[in-house]
């Protein structure tokens, strides 16, 4: 399922975004754009055997991951900080079956 952010995100500094379990999201209101800012991700996991994360600079870019699957603590949240500007496009999330995000940064 790819997932645009639009209906639950906030663009601009400080913006964030959902990215519910088993979906792709491209962050942003407008699908975002080189140059966007990504902070943090915020890990939800339900269920640790699914719940990894990988997040890509555009789609042209391999996915990197981000978060495993089975994480060590299981059920609960997890920060991730990533400090990191897009160069290729928007930036995009995916993510497992056992896992929400919340992305926070700033996307167009």
């Amino acid at each position: 399922m790819v997932f645009s952010a639009s209906d639950s995100a906030v663009s601009g500094p400080g913006g964030y975004a959902l990215c519910p379990a088993s979906a792709t999201t491209h962050l942003g209101q407008h699908e975002g754009a080189v140059g966007n800012y990504l902070d943090y991700l915020l890990v939800v996991v339900s269920d640790p055997a699914t719940a990894a994360v990988t997040i890509q600079d555009g789609a042209d870019m391999d996915p990197w991951p981000v978060f495993p699957n089975n994480p060590g603590g299981g059920v609960g949240s997890y920060p991730v900080p990533i400090g990191a500007t897009s160069r290729n496009g928007p930036w995009i999330v995916t993510t497992g079956a056992g896992a929400v995000v919340l992305a926070s940064g700033a996307f167009s």
